[in-house]
């Protein structure tokens, strides 16, 4: 029984450190694309409906979607990878506390 609950306790600290990795990395990217957007987006008209844009805008907001969506895609794919590699390690939380000695200070 000890032995299954320890089993239990290392797969719930693999998936914890996978989701925490997993979501690093979606912060990486998205965090990525909103640094283009703001500095490059009035390339493509950033904000703006499709029907508003100048044909040299709608061009570049084609081509921006096209790589956004590879961007995307790429990073989604190396965290499937990321996670199949997990699956090769055996990982464990290491617990921890800390103990405070209080004391009455002298007077």
């Amino acid at each position: 029984m000890k032995r299954q609950r320890n089993e239990r306790y290392a797969q719930q600290a693999k998936r914890s450190l996978f989701n925490y990795t997993e979501k690093q990395a979606q912060t990486i990217m998205i965090g990525a694309l909103a640094a283009i957007e703001d500095n490059f987006g009035f390339l493509w008209g950033h904000g703006k409906d499709y029907d508003e844009l100048t044909e040299n805008q709608k061009k570049m907001r084609d081509a921006w979607q096209v790589t956004r969506t590879k961007i995307l895609d790429l990073g989604n794919s190396r965290i499937s990878l990321v996670e199949k590699e997990f699956s090769y390690f055996i990982i464990e939380h290491a617990n921890f506390s800390y103990d405070f000695n209080l004391r009455k200070e002298d007077q």
